[in-house]
């Protein structure tokens, strides 16, 4: 094996464990990681018997989590006139952008939850002022909800700013076809 094949092979290798690490860290499934590294570091399209292959695993679980990847744009998948017959997927063209939407979508979910905590609390208002405990609790859920409110609002400006980022360095790329 020549120089420069080892090093892509042990690159591969750290750039698929290294998305497969950071997936696990953020909740997703360790094969959806491992596919998604592979794909990164491929120029082509690859097929589900070559993914299970290179990946050393059943292609039941390989395709469940391609699926899964595709209903949330992660990966997408491609036709090849030389292999009508057969599926092939690659990363999605925005998977920097995707990684800032779970993000987003949490934060929201979570301040859902304390603004309707806080509505049923506000019905009880006289209660509340009444009760020394119960009005200190209503204050600091209140200060939580608007915390997070403020917390999304710079989220979803700091994404609008690096989506920007992100299209202009993709016209300075765009030879890769990104």
């Amino acid at each position: 094996m020549d120089e420069a094949k080892k090093f892509f092979n042990e690159t591969e290798d750290y750039v698929i464990n290294s998305i497969t690490e950071y997936m696990e860290f953020v909740g997703a499934q360790t094969t959806m990681g491992r596919i998604f590294g592979l794909l990164l570091t491929k120029s082509d399209p690859m097929s589900l018997s070559e993914i299970t292959i290179k990946l050393g695993l059943s292609k039941p679980s390989i395709s469940n989590s391609l699926k899964s990847g595709l209903a949330i744009n992660m990966f997408r998948k491609v036709y090849k006139p030389e292999a009508p017959r057969e599926d092939f997927y690659t990363m999605s063209d925005d998977f920097v952008e995707l990684m800032l939407d779970p993000g987003l979508a949490k934060l929201d979910m979570l301040n859902k939850k304390f603004a309707e905590i806080i509505k049923k609390m506000d019905k009880n208002k006289e209660m509340i002022d009444a009760d020394p405990e119960l009005s200190k609790l209503y204050n600091k859920l209140k200060y939580h909800y608007l915390s997070f409110e403020i917390l999304i609002d710079e989220y979803q400006e700091l994404c609008k700013r690096l989506n920007t980022k992100l299209k202009d360095l993709k016209k300075q790329y765009k030879d890769l076809n990104l």
